[in-house]
């Protein structure tokens, strides 16, 4: 059974870890399955990836979870998929723990499981806050899963308690490599992204029409959506998602998913 990541000790030494594992030789631990959870079946092939670097008992991380959820609904699950990583820290009272029961929650009923389960631990975050027994937080969070989860029950949480700390400590290893090192953290399609934990659904959603191609100001939106034999002579048609594109001028460039750029 591996131990919980203790050497992290406060924010400030989370940079420096960073870059101290950036330098190592060896092998990072590759996942036994693609990093993260994906909300809401968002496609592999949508436009715009969202990564996110969380912890459920970041109080930061509560905040800016729901505004961001919603922006995939709006936006839909072929235009953009948002993948949840959890980065436990100790200076959050039993995130490890946490960190673990997700992992069991998606090993028992996959993403949809394990965002249940984000939720919940949300919801209970200032009372989790105050356990000061691992037993106590372990007790607490294995009725949780059964109470949410239709079905789990204690040999649940026994059976798959081993591999899912194993995952937990991978994911951990890889969000460590990802450069963490404030919560949450963004990236979009592989680009660091900074946005407030308080960031609204508005404020979002100016983020990724530009990743589309999208005029919030042009409720022509350049054209967007016309079939592609409306584009000129001197025009190329550029798809930024799937089922909608518009032309570029002369001079400008497609960008496939994302659109037209000088």
């Amino acid at each position: 059974m591996h131990s919980k990541p203790t050497f992290l000790v406060a924010a400030l030494t989370i940079s420096a870890l960073t870059v101290d594992l950036s330098t190592v030789s060896a092998q990072l631990p590759i996942p036994p399955r693609p990093e993260g959870y994906t909300y809401a079946n968002g496609s592999l092939a949508a436009p715009v990836q969202v990564d996110v670097f969380e912890d459920t008992m970041c109080p930061y991380c509560k905040e800016a979870a729901p505004n961001l959820h919603s922006v995939a609904q709006k936006f839909g699950q072929d235009s953009v998929r948002v993948n949840t990583h959890i980065y436990p820290v100790p200076f959050h009272n039993m995130a490890w723990e946490c960190a673990v029961a997700v992992q069991i929650a998606h090993a028992y009923g996959g993403d949809e499981a394990a965002y249940a389960i984000i939720d919940q631990i949300f919801s209970n975050q200032t009372y989790i806050q105050t356990i000061d027994a691992t037993t106590t937080a372990v007790g607490f969070l294995q009725d949780m899963l059964g109470e949410t989860l239709e079905g789990f029950g204690a040999a649940d949480w026994v059976s798959n308690y081993e591999n899912a700390e194993n995952a937990a400590l991978t994911s951990w290893k890889v969000s460590a490599f990802r450069g963490t090192d404030y919560l949450p953290k963004y990236f979009i399609n592989g680009v660091e992204v900074v946005m407030s934990a308080s960031a609204t659904v508005d404020e979002w959603t100016k983020v990724i029409n530009g990743v589309l191609g999208i005029n919030d100001d042009d409720t022509t939106a350049k054209d967007d959506d016309l079939p592609e034999d409306t584009c000129t002579d001197d025009q190329t048609y550029c798809q930024y998602a799937p089922g909608a594109g518009y032309c570029c001028s002369a001079g400008e460039m497609c960008i496939p998913n994302v659109g037209c750029r000088c």
